[in-house]
């Protein structure tokens, strides 16, 4: 009789577990798909303005900034990834000469209209490179400090990419009329 009781409630305890296994995982997967819709944006005019400067899809510009530093630019420190677009301090270098900026210093990199413009150049130039295949740009952009840095991880570049589609597919639909 011991034996039946214990069965049975082993047996509750296992479906009770896979019944909490699976409202969780579909409570989580709700929480994921719903987490970007409160995405805010700021400082429109520099994003549109070095969008069409450079020929990037504003959203994607809005999305990865967004995504990296939530709009808030933060403090430089050398060799850290550092503004609204969290680029270091090294590649934004490499990349400032290929501009053609002068004297650029990586402390130039807390300054949001130096941020946005020299992350969008870079945009820009993986457009070319790539034909426009988003894909392959935000993977580019996700490489960025790999290329230009040394850094030798590429995990979760596919994870990422997801991500910023998602969020400038809600970037498109909440503020494509600011984003002209």
């Amino acid at each position: 009789m011991k034996k039946k009781i214990i069965a049975i409630l082993s047996v509750i305890l296992i479906i009770i577990g896979v019944g909490a296994l699976m409202f969780g995982k579909e409570v989580y997967h709700e929480m994921n798909q719903n987490s970007y819709e409160n995405v805010r944006i700021k400082y429109e005019k520099q994003i549109v303005k070095y969008s069409k400067k450079y020929g990037v899809n504003p959203c994607l510009v809005a999305a990865i900034i967004s995504q990296e530093s939530d709009f808030r630019s933060g403090k430089y420190k050398k060799g850290e990834k550092t503004g609204l677009m969290q680029i270091r301090d090294t590649a934004a270098k490499k990349w400032a000469k290929e501009m053609g900026m002068k004297d650029f210093k990586g402390e130039m990199l807390k300054d949001i209209d130096t941020n946005i413009e020299l992350g969008t150049w870079y945009l820009g130039k993986l457009n070319k490179e790539n034909d426009n295949d988003e894909d392959k740009v935000i993977q580019g952009w996700y490489d960025r400090h790999v290329t230009y840095c040394g850094l030798p991880s590429r995990d979760g570049v596919e994870g990422y990419t997801k991500i910023i589609k998602v969020i400038e597919k809600e970037m498109e639909k909440k503020y494509s009329d600011k984003l002209k």
